[in-house]
């Protein structure tokens, strides 16, 4: 008996240290051998499509290290994941060439501020504007992760078969709309964009709408809110009369969707009160996971007065944070608790934009397009239970949209570091009880 307890703690132990080498080693998305090619020069985004066998967390983006070829050490360029549903770039980062940045493998890194999580529910682009200097399109050899899906349907881990995109003469990064032949080998050349990942924790979904097939309601008609596929919705402040579900024949001025057929937008009038938008959930009360709150979001620009819209974290109907996106005649800025931050967004184009909360020490990490802010201070709530739109502009129909909102619980991986004490102290208790005998 007391043989099978001591080869019990010595299995776990050797369990727990094995896990925590697989947690701790980022897996490397695409990898391929380089020929001697053809030189360029040029100013386009270019990339490759894919999908997902299972959820994963983004660690790093990356590029080809170009300084073998020609190309300036410390050259920096653009790289950049989008999702195929709704054009939205989920992450970006600016890579420095050779070295003056992080190099391994023949690619540069760069890691990113807060981890993004991608779906296997959803198809993305990896784009890398190239920002001139050499590279290279004859490459072969190539090969991806067990998780990566590539091939026209999306459905092969096989080398090669890659999907090539693109956008020619963008000067920036761009959602690489053009897609080339699919062939045996990566067309993306030596600043060809990749990313490194972890495999993503299980998460619990909350709250989920994206405001398709609620009926083709034209934007003029005022309407009360539909169930989405997980929570509830409620209006409240007064002007709940100023709250409509709109499609894209609806009203001048509106965009068309982010995705799908309808969207959920907020109207100011003048005169009127304001319309508070609450996406609603199941109580999340002493909690340690966190918490992700995503949607894509949309405001007017109206001349002289365009649309405020802020967002904000809520705790049985207070507001605990405050998240301004603040219009102006053709760009905007991203306040937090009115104070402006780094961040930028532009009226009349849709911006996707992700809040994490962490409980254990409440602050929250922002991203807008990709580009995150963290350690950002919130009020300490005893429960967390909604996420609230509201229109705060003056003037006569501004309008505010959003669409796919989604919020996700996720449970946290513990670190290697944490494993590996726990298995030694389980060593240390197996070591400690064969000498009390």
């Amino acid at each position: 008996m007391r043989l099978q307890r001591e080869l019990m703690m010595f299995t776990l132990a050797c369990a727990v240290l094995a896990t925590a080498g697989m947690v701790s080693a980022a897996t490397m998305a695409t990898s391929f051998d380089l020929n001697s090619g053809t030189q360029q020069t040029n100013t386009n985004t270019v990339g490759w499509r894919f999908g997902l066998t299972d959820d994963i967390m983004v660690t790093d983006l990356g590029c080809l290290n170009g300084v073998t070829s020609g190309a300036p050490a410390g050259a920096t360029h653009q790289v950049g994941i989008y999702s195929e549903s709704t054009q939205a770039l989920l992450a970006q980062a600016t890579v420095y060439n050779g070295a003056a940045g992080s190099t391994s493998q023949q690619w540069s890194w760069t890691t990113l501020a807060s981890p993004i999580r991608l779906s296997a529910s959803d198809t993305y682009r990896i784009a890398t504007y190239m920002n001139g200097g050499p590279w290279t399109y004859n490459t072969d050899n190539h090969s991806v992760a067990s998780e990566i899906l590539i091939g026209s349907n999306l459905s092969s881990t096989s080398p090669g078969n890659i999907v090539a995109a693109y956008k020619q003469g963008t000067n920036q990064l761009q959602y690489p709309s053009d897609l080339l032949w699919e062939e045996s080998i990566i067309w993306d050349g030596i600043y060809g964009g990749n990313f490194q990942y972890e495999l993503a924790a299980p998460s619990t979904t909350l709250f989920y709408d994206n405001f398709d097939g609620v009926g083709a309601t034209h934007a003029s008609q005022i309407i009360a809110a539909p169930a989405p596929v997980v929570g509830t919705w409620s209006l409240s402040g007064g002007g709940t009369s100023n709250f409509r579900w709109s499609k894209t024949s609806g009203l001048a001025g509106l965009p068309a969707t982010a995705e799908g057929d309808l969207f959920g937008m907020s109207l100011r009038p003048g005169t009127g009160s304001l319309t508070n938008i609450d996406a609603n959930f199941a109580l999340q009360s002493d909690v340690t996971d966190t918490v992700t709150f995503e949607a894509e979001v949309w405001g007017q620009n109206a001349g002289s007065t365009p649309v405020d819209l802020k967002l904000s974290i809520l705790s049985g109907g207070t507001e605990l944070n405050d998240v301004t996106f603040s219009g102006g005649s053709t760009s905007g800025t991203v306040l937090v608790g009115g104070v402006a931050t780094s961040l930028t967004y532009a009226l009349n184009q849709w911006h996707h934009v992700k809040m994490d909360y962490h409980p254990t020490d409440s602050t929250f990490d922002l991203t807008v397009d990709g580009q995150t802010l963290t350690g950002l201070t919130i009020t300490t709530p005893s429960a967390v239970d909604g996420f609230r739109f509201v229109e705060t502009s003056t003037g006569n129909d501004r309008w505010a949209c959003f669409d796919v909102v989604e919020v996700t619980l996720t449970s946290p991986i513990p670190e290697p570091s944490t494993l590996a004490l726990l298995a030694c102290g389980l060593v240390g208790l197996l070591v400690c009880g064969r000498r009390r005998r």
